[in-house]
């Protein structure tokens, strides 16, 4: 969990407890929360959003990897798609 988490989800159950809620009330209401708004299709869609940004529009005015040349080195073989998921998996295991 991040400090980010962390810090939102203290935050969360603080606000509650304050308002005259139970710690245990509070953070079931937590729980609904994320249960409810953390929802799979979201994530997917922003992962969809970040894999467009990083192949095509992240590209446009960088010139040291300009468009089409992830898609070239794929092809070439100077790095795997396998290789470009397996570091995307590793920051995110290393960022929760």
């Amino acid at each position: 969990m991040t400090h980010e988490t962390e810090d939102f989800e203290d935050g969360f159950i603080h606000a509650l407890v304050s308002t005259g809620h139970s710690e245990e009330d509070a953070r079931e209401e937590l729980e609904k929360y994320l249960s409810t708004t953390v929802r799979k299709d979201v994530i997917l869609g922003v992962v969809g959003d970040l894999v467009a940004n990083f192949m095509y529009y992240d590209r446009k005015e960088d010139e040291c990897l300009p468009r089409g040349a992830i898609e070239k080195a794929i092809e070439v073989g100077a790095i795997t798609e396998d290789e470009i998921i397996e570091k995307f998996a590793s920051e995110i295991r290393r960022n929760t």
